[in-house]
């Protein structure tokens, strides 16, 4: 005996309801780009269609002849043009220097690793002393280039984790009296 059924069972799909782009959620430095060029449509009274048009033209000029989507920009670009848009923002033209475009993504970078240091919680004469060790100068923070402070930053943080595994901890202590011999150049730590 074999039943048959009289309609197959059909298996339901929902398909999934797509996000259109206006309701993708924006991230603060892509919030604040657009706050930044809505205030420029407002001090220049520019319409959405001249703004559009000035904030293509301006990117290329940024990125050197090629557009790049607000979407695709890494945090050192989001440095580079929110840092166009406030000199922007200042003057009273539409025009950037190149030159400071390139030294906005240097200091954006620098103060961003610059931060994750500052993030390993570690004493700040020991990262002096590695700073000395490695390039020679123990005021990192103004004297070494970006790629520099990288090096910095993985240094310090291999050798915290290695400190973590032996059970050892460089977290800066509240209370510490500095004596002669680490105050001395002498001394590495």
């Amino acid at each position: 005996m074999t039943s048959t059924l009289e309609t197959p069972i059909k298996p339901v799909r929902r398909g999934l309801k797509a996000k259109s782009p206006r309701q993708r959620k924006t991230n603060r430095e892509e919030a604040k780009y657009w706050g930044l060029w809505g205030e420029i449509g407002r001090k220049f009274n520019l319409s959405a269609a001249e703004r559009e048009a000035w904030r293509r033209e301006i990117t290329e000029e940024i990125f050197g002849g090629e557009y790049k989507s607000h979407r695709a920009f890494t945090h050192g670009d989001y440095d580079v043009v929110l840092g166009a848009i406030r000199e922007l923002l200042v003057r009273d033209e539409l025009v950037i220097s190149p030159l400071k475009i390139i030294r906005m993504y240097i200091d954006g970078e620098a103060r961003r690793i610059a931060h994750l240091i500052d993030e390993l919680d570690m004493p700040p004469a020991y990262i002096a002393a590695v700073s000395f060790g490695k390039f020679h100068t123990r005021h990192w923070r103004g004297a070494l280039l970006a790629h520099e402070l990288m090096q910095l930053f993985y240094t310090l943080s291999a050798r915290k984790r290695a400190a973590e595994r032996k059970g050892q901890t460089l977290a800066k202590t509240a209370k510490h009296r500095r004596t002669a011999r680490e105050i001395s150049d002498n001394c590495p730590f």
